[in-house]
């Protein structure tokens, strides 16, 4: 997936937002806060600068109409530009926040500070192969 030309071509890490879009879609002010509430709220990794650049991927923009009532509240997050990505036949992407440098795509993972390793199990292999203790 290219997330589009500025965001794809940056050196630096670029944090953005992938919104789906099909041949035809309306996209209003109302379905993009039940995304943000739905989607992006809920995964652990989103942090609000991920809104500043919004990929709607799956069709060309001249096949999506952005009503303004959806422009208006991209403006409110200060999304600093859109773009629209056509979609590759059997490329699938999972919506929500990505990560963009020099033409390659990450998924973000959130990471947690464990400084009295409580997150952490430690285990001991044993003599037989692929067996361990907790």
């Amino acid at each position: 997936m290219s997330p589009g030309p500025d965001v794809a071509a940056s050196q630096q890490l670029t944090p953005f937002t992938l919104y789906p879009t099909r041949h035809g879609d309306k996209i209003t002010g109302p379905q993009l806060e039940d995304f943000r509430r739905n989607i992006l709220d809920q995964d652990p990794s989103f942090q609000p600068d991920f809104l500043g650049h919004i990929v709607f991927y799956g069709s060309e923009d001249s096949g999506v109409e952005l009503q303004p009532s959806a422009v208006s509240l991209l403006n409110s997050w200060k999304t600093a530009e859109w773009s629209f990505v056509q979609g590759r036949d059997g490329c699938v992407f999972s919506p929500g926040p990505y990560i963009a440098r020099l033409g390659r795509v990450w998924q973000p993972w959130r990471i947690y500070s464990d400084d009295n390793l409580t997150m952490t199990l430690s285990f001991k292999p044993q003599t037989t192969p692929g067996s361990y203790d907790l």
